[in-house]
């Protein structure tokens, strides 16, 4: 089982700006939720590091949308917590990485290819990129306490089926369009909200 925990974890809880147990029991106590329900023989969980990013000279844009926490005190980053985190895995006897160059997506990746053909891989993330790396071997594990899934290909199958055909039977309520009209002749402002 390859599980990936990266630095957007902290955004859940930005209010907590000193050093809690809780964000680190969340952690732990997740992986353990996890290994318990899908009972692996091989555990890693992999970090994301806090080294520079090649990739981001290469695009401005990659991964911009994430927290930097260069500008921030070291207590006040998840960073901050990993010690604690490593001391609990090292007791629990679970191996664990941080990147010190590239990613935890190109390590995680890497070894869902070397091993695919000799062991069933379960990959626990939220990341759809991995959902490429899906085969009779390899599957995707969405954590969410009792609502957690695997993503396998029959679930690729399903929802591509189910994005061919979302729109087979879909309309607009009766006189809406109409309603849109009418509402834009008279210069009124509006924004489209929809669940689909």
């Amino acid at each position: 089982m390859l599980l990936q925990y990266w630095e957007e974890g902290q955004e859940e809880h930005p209010q907590e700006q000193e050093f809690t147990p809780f964000f680190f029991w969340i952690i732990i106590l997740t992986i353990r939720k996890i290994i318990n329900e899908i009972n692996p023989t091989h555990i890693v969980v992999l970090f994301d590091g806090e080294c520079e990013n090649e990739r981001c000279s290469l695009y401005s844009e990659y991964k911009s949308n994430r927290l930097d926490y260069s500008e921030l005190p070291e207590e006040e980053t998840p960073f901050f917590q990993l010690p604690f985190i490593y001391k609990c895995l090292d007791y629990l006897n679970i191996k664990y990485y941080e990147t010190e160059k590239g990613e935890a997506d190109d390590v995680i990746s890497s070894y869902a290819l070397m091993f695919k053909d000799g062991f069933k891989i379960v990959i626990a993330s939220f990341d759809s990129d991995y959902f490429q790396l899906i085969s009779e071997n390899t599957v995707v594990y969405r954590y969410r306490g009792k609502s957690s899934y695997i993503c396998d290909e029959k679930y690729l199958k399903e929802m591509l089926n189910y994005d061919l055909h979302k729109e087979d039977k879909t309309c607009p309520y009766p006189c809406i369009a109409e309603m849109v009209e009418r509402l834009k002749e008279e210069g009124i402002t509006m924004a489209v909200l929809t669940n689909k």
